[in-house]
């Protein structure tokens, strides 16, 4: 349920903003590395940044 309340207020973000980038980078890191690309890349794109997070923990 909270994956889906992130999703459905990143969603209405996305599409109150007329003026806004109509690009996220969605990203899941374990260990960071792809949270530093994806951060990177969606400042090269003017995108959103949204991050998948897991609902338990865990080790890769």
């Amino acid at each position: 349920m909270k994956k889906f309340l992130l999703f459905l207020a990143a969603s209405f973000l996305l599409a109150a903003c007329n003026s806004a980038p109509k690009v996220a980078v969605v990203y899941f890191s374990a260990t960071g590395n792809t949270r530093a690309a994806a951060v990177q890349l969606a400042g090269v794109m003017q995108a959103y940044v949204i991050e998948i997070v897991p609902e338990s923990l865990y080790t890769p």
